[in-house]
């Protein structure tokens, strides 16, 4: 492991991760950053290859516990983001991406860990809206956007 001091208060804030290959050689498998100075890690990047972002990890809150997720595809272009925005230690928003482009979008609005609110997006705006209003999984209530 490798730390660097970027703000200069005297203690490393970003810290590289690498293994040693069978020549030799390291490749960085991640890099974890302190942003705001507490000597706790709030960002956490893990590399496929030494260079291709795969997935990133966010302490929002600066508690220690991971609040957002994002994983990448081998372009590098986000694929999936997962957040626990009740801060609840539980997933409650899913947002899912095709070519770097929102395409569908979820959420626990109830607490209990599944999806019941659903939006499916095209050309950048919402297309349709699908809410499971009893919590069996099923979508039982969907609404279109008005096409002009």
């Amino acid at each position: 492991m490798v730390g660097l001091d970027v703000n200069r208060d005297g203690e490393p804030n970003i810290f590289h991760h690498y293994i040693v290959r069978s020549d030799g050689s390291e490749q960085l498998i991640r890099r974890d950053i302190d942003l705001n100075g507490n000597g706790m890690v709030d960002v956490w990047r893990f590399y496929e290859d030494g260079e291709r972002l795969k997935k990133e990890a966010f302490d929002l809150d600066f508690d220690g516990v991971v609040d957002v997720w994002n994983f990448f595809d081998d372009q590098g272009r986000l694929i999936r983001k997962e957040a626990d925005l009740s801060l609840n230690g539980q997933t409650d928003l899913w947002k899912y991406y095709e070519n770097g482009k929102l395409v569908r979008k979820e959420r626990d609005t109830s607490g209990n860990g599944r999806a019941d609110y659903f939006e499916f997006w095209e050309d950048g705006e919402i297309d349709r809206v699908g809410e499971d209003l009893n919590g069996d999984g099923t979508v039982d209530r969907w609404t279109r956007r008005a096409r002009g």
